[in-house]
């Protein structure tokens, strides 16, 4: 920061004012004096060096200075930067001048010289105090062999003089270095308090837009600071702060009181009814010590149900006018199908080719039924710790059991065997059964290998996960497609009812995972499961 007074903020500006009208006071004393001493009939009693013939008109030079500075002072012109070097440099002559002409450092004059030379300096850059500290030392030595060199009585005294001097040079130093301290100190302070005053209109801000209620309380039970949304779900007045809570609604102060003496940290109370309004009650502690305030969080129960209902009902009618879409066209072959067995010209040939569409297309709408059934029933989950490696060769041997027509070989060296995951067994199976039929369907080679699935699993110790790949030997999926391969009905195979993938999506997130789609150009499908809440030990 600058030392520059010119450069402190608007109050350090009335500061610096101020600190110049207190020399001008200091100058209008030195008038007084001087008036004084011309005034008086024994001058030469007072001071026996005196010059009588400079008085005079040194006192109405500074009547002149003292005159023209507080006119200055009181219009603010010129600017407070240049009206500190006048006054500095015109300061330093005229009390050279008087220390001169009162019989140099011997009369005690030259203290004032001192003491404007070190007030002036509190106002100016660190380089033009030492400069004006330099000057007065200059002069007052010049002053001093003037003296010495007219012969005057008394003589010069250099060695007062040297005394003077080192202490102006020293004290310039030491009242800049401290005003400078004091001005980035005042500076620092403001730009805190308005950072202050920021932060609370943003907090203010940010409270009265909540949607939900929030009360401050302090440890008496007395309201504090509430936003809109709280006044309108508790029928608060205009201006409650500093009402009890038990008074303005006395079941949520009884909910209060209760958390209290549970002593904890955070906690929600009973749901209360508050008119067309059924509040959840969240309590938070503020501060680590005690008597602490507390943070009420109140959140509109009719509100959220109404949210969960919209929310619902846009699903409900994006998966309903799926369904619709995917049985249509199987009934609509189904149906064509009959009208054609009505006829009686059918020969039995297109009478077995019909039956067989009809048969075909039925067990495509049931599959998409049994699929959603499972869907709808499985949000049920019942997590239990599993040792990856040994689970998966478990499961393919079933799996092979179940489909060994299939010709597809399955990879897991590169699952350690100390990887554990927590998640449902039979939601696991599901999703990774899927990805294998999958990759039996659609991940032909082209040089005629068999479909191969390579497992890689690793755990991050940080993150307290785990992930695993699950990656065919495949073409990959179209860049085309890879966007829509989670969603419902999406397949690119007719006998398909696309929800394996989408299903999988909806069993990781019920078991805290995820499972994405990361595939590399010139690599086949692959697809990564994450597991959230895993932990890698040896199997028991």
């Amino acid at each position: 920061m600058s030392s520059d007074p010119t450069s402190t903020p608007a109050s350090g500006f009335e500061r610096t004012w101020g600190d110049l009208r207190a020399i001008n006071l200091l100058r209008w004393a030195i008038c007084l004096l001087l008036i004084g001493l011309v005034t008086t009939e024994q001058p030469r009693s007072l001071l026996p060096g005196l010059l009588p013939d400079l008085l005079a008109p040194l006192a109405v030079l500074f009547l002149l200075s003292a005159v023209l500075f507080t006119t200055m002072l009181l219009a603010r012109q010129p600017s407070l930067n240049i009206q500190i070097y006048i006054q500095a440099w015109v300061d330093m002559l005229l009390l050279t001048a008087l220390v001169y002409s009162t019989g140099g450092v011997d009369s005690g004059l030259a203290v004032l010289l001192v003491t404007a030379v070190i007030g002036l300096a509190t106002l100016l850059p660190r380089s033009a105090a030492l400069g004006l500290a330099c000057f007065a030392i200059a002069a007052l030595l010049l002053e001093e062999a003037l003296r010495e060199f007219l012969q005057l009585q008394p003589g010069a005294d250099f060695t007062r003089a040297g005394i003077l001097s080192v202490l102006m040079l020293i004290g310039s130093f030491a009242s800049n270095s401290m005003a400078l301290r004091m001005r980035e100190s005042t500076a620092l302070a403001q730009q805190k308090l308005l950072d202050l005053a920021n932060l609370e209109q943003l907090n203010d801000q940010i409270l009265q837009h909540m949607s939900s209620g929030v009360l401050v309380v302090d440890h008496g039970g007395r309201i504090r600071q509430y936003n809109e949304a709280a006044r309108i779900q508790l029928g608060l007045p205009t201006y409650a702060t500093d009402s009890p809570l038990g008074s303005v609604s006395p079941a949520l102060g009884e909910e209060w009181r209760k958390w209290l003496k549970r002593a904890e940290d955070e906690g929600d109370g009973k749901i209360i009814k508050r008119e067309k309004h059924l509040l959840q009650p969240h309590f938070l502690r503020l501060g680590a010590y005690e008597p602490a305030a507390t943070l009420i969080f109140l959140e509109d129960m009719e509100v959220v149900h109404h949210r969960v209902q919209q929310i619902k009902q846009a699903a409900l009618g994006r998966l309903t006018a799926s369904i619709a879409h995917e049985i249509r066209n199987p009934l609509s072959a189904i149906t064509h199908a009959s009208q054609l067995l009505g006829e009686w010209r059918n020969s039995p040939l297109e009478e077995t080719r019909l039956l067989r569409i009809i048969d075909t297309h039925c067990g495509r709408i049931d599959r998409i039924i049994n699929d959603i059934l499972s869907l709808s029933q499985q949000r049920e989950i019942r997590p239990s710790s599993i040792a990856l490696r040994k689970w998966l060769e478990e499961l393919a041997v079933d799996y092979r059991m179940q489909k060994p027509d299939l010709s597809v070989i399955l990879d897991f060296s590169k699952v350690g065997p100390d990887i554990r995951v927590r998640f449902d067994p039979m939601h696991l199976q599901q999703i990774i059964t899927n990805l294998w039929d999958n990759a039996a369907r659609y991940a032909r080679p082209e040089n005629g290998d068999p479909p191969r699935v390579q497992h890689r699993a690793w755990h991050l110790p940080n993150l307290n996960t785990t992930h695993m790949d699950v990656r065919d030997n495949g073409p990959g999926i179209p860049s085309d497609e890879i966007n829509q391969v989670f969603e419902p009905f999406f397949t690119r195979q007719g006998s398909g009812t696309g929800l394996g993938l989408y299903i999988a999506r909806e069993l990781c997130e019920c078991n805290h995972a995820h499972i994405e789609l990361r595939q590399e150009p010139g690599m086949g499908a692959c697809f990564q499961i994450s597991f959230m809440e895993t932990w890698q030990q040896a199997p028991q």
